[in-house]
């Protein structure tokens, strides 16, 4: 529970700073989450069952349940409809505490469908905690006169999720009784994130005009750019966002839906503290920013960017990081002279823990050598990785050749800086690391879904990010090559990999 009202605290302050740069485009950030969760919900789905985390007798059960999960999003869903409709016409002082019915409504509801009893502990633990928060708000509150309907409609707003979290846990807890082992939270995450999405994009219309958008489409537009101009912070609040979700559904497999909420309740004081005793800041803790003046160069750059180690598919990788990364951290301090904290010793010294990890300390043995996969060379991702150790050579030796055109190819950058310089050094170094992975790993059916999807993601996103710098004009150059090399690797090792998958040890050995 401490785990998830720690979570909470940290979601709700990123959340906080991710609006920073999205501005006005707080509805583009709830449609991206709603929408993009889905496929990372499918592509967590998709990584458990090839473990076999997600057994046959789950994916019956979920089959057979399919009416809840269409439920739980169908409740989510509305939850949303009616705070939008409600919230606009109450006092914002009033919101915090008439939220805290929701607690109500999930003990009403866990009594209702799972015969839960409450003992007189719990019962004085949840009113200490709505005392709490009614407390905390009091301050603020003020007696004025509003119109009751709002609030009706805000609290069945509450009562819609409080339902669909009390449905999530039944379905724990009937997986507990009929299959003997507990359902995967994936399984609950993805179906009803699924259902979820499909009925807020049946109500998009109704919720964009509820939000004053206008034209929707363009809103996307104008909300997508604003992302992608400073995406740290919002990818930030999103990574902790999912944590978030997926710990609130272990907490409630392992406890109960009002769990949940108490977590939750917790987590309310201990924000109003942080954003009290701390105003949250763009700038990284004690580390200094890393560059000076961002450029349509820098950004582009920024923008490039599931294996079991065993003592030999990591030596090559792993040799190159210690390489590259210790590189990196001795030019920046020549560059600055003395030590000064900056983020790129921290993504160095990541980078470093890592290539250290795969090159001396594995956490697998070796694989028993077949005839199918006694060679480990030869095959495609060979070129890519000979490719790739070109590109990196190139950045760190010659340099110039991203100043000016090559035949058909224009000039990558503009200008040199010592900004760019130094993110470049970076980057060549991280290209260097990508080689040597692609040549040293055996790829499989396996090994390389996850890589190959990151590939595709990487690649996709440089390309486009170089058509937008561009003023959305296909401009010929390296960045261009560079992405269709990576997407080539990626997809060779995505669905073309050269050796079968290894046999599974036998449990006698």
């Amino acid at each position: 529970m401490l785990l998830t009202a720690v979570l909470a605290t940290v979601n709700r302050v990123f959340y906080k700073v991710a609006l920073v740069p999205l501005g006005d485009y707080v509805f583009f950030l709830a449609q991206f989450t709603t929408f993009g969760y889905v496929f990372v919900y499918w592509s967590a789905f998709l990584f458990n069952r090839s473990r076999g985390a997600i057994s046959d007798g789950q994916l019956s059960f979920a089959g057979r349940r399919w009416q809840t999960f269409a439920w739980i999003g169908a409740l989510e869903a509305g939850s949303v409809l009616l705070g939008m409709l409600s919230a606009k016409s109450l006092p914002g002082e009033i919101l915090p505490v008439l939220s805290k019915l929701f607690l109500v409504f999930q003990m009403a509801f866990s009594k209702m469908l799972l015969k839960r009893r409450y003992s007189q502990s719990q019962l004085s633990g949840c009113a200490l905690c709505v005392l709490g928060v009614v407390a905390s708000a009091g301050s603020s509150l003020r007696l004025r006169s509003f119109d009751a309907s709002p609030a009706v409609l805000f609290i069945l707003s509450l009562a819609l999720p409080a339902l669909a979290s009390v449905l999530k846990e039944k379905l724990f807890a009937d997986a507990r009784a009929t299959l003997s082992e507990e359902l995967n939270v994936f399984v609950v995450n993805t179906l009803g994130s699924s259902c979820q999405a499909v009925c807020v994009l049946l109500l998009l219309p109704v919720l964009a005009e509820l939000q004053g958008v206008g034209d929707i489409r363009e809103y996307l537009e104008e909300g997508a750019s604003a992302f992608l101009s400073a995406p740290i912070w919002p990818c930030f609040y999103l990574a902790v966002n999912l944590f978030f979700n997926v710990s609130v559904l272990i907490l409630l497999r392992t406890t109960s839906a009002v769990s949940v909420s108490l977590a939750m309740a917790l987590a309310v004081p201990i924000t109003a503290l942080v954003f009290a005793s701390w105003d949250v800041p763009l700038d990284v803790g004690p580390f200094k920013a890393q560059f000076s003046t961002p450029t349509p160069d820098m950004s582009a750059m920024l923008k490039l960017g599931g294996v079991s180690w065993n003592p030999i598919n990591g030596k090559m990788a792993g040799f190159a990081g210690i390489v590259a990364m210790g590189y990196i951290a001795y030019h920046l301090f020549q560059l600055d002279g003395i030590f000064v904290p900056r983020l790129l010793y921290v993504y160095a010294f990541v980078v470093f823990l890592g290539a250290l990890h795969i090159c001396a300390f594995p956490s697998n043995p070796m694989p028993k050598k077949t005839k199918e996969t006694k060679n480990n060379h030869g095959n495609f991702s060979d070129v890519i990785a000979l490719s790739l150790i070109a590109v990196a050579l190139s950045w760190y030796f010659y340099p110039q050749h991203l100043y000016q055109d090559l035949g058909p190819l224009k000039a990558q950058f503009r200008n040199e800086s010592a900004d760019l310089s130094t993110l470049r050094k970076f980057v060549a170094g991280l290209f260097l690391i990508i080689a040597l992975i692609f040549s040293g790993v055996k790829w499989n059916p396996i090994n390389g879904k996850m890589g190959g999807m990151g590939g595709f993601i990487a690649s996709g996103y440089t390309a486009f990010s170089v058509y937008k710098a561009d003023d959305e004009k296909f401009i010929p150059q390296l960045f261009y090559v560079y992405a269709l090399v990576l997407f080539l690797g990626s997809l060779h090792i995505f669905a073309f990999p050269s050796n079968p998958p290894l046999a599974k040890p036998d449990k006698k050995d």
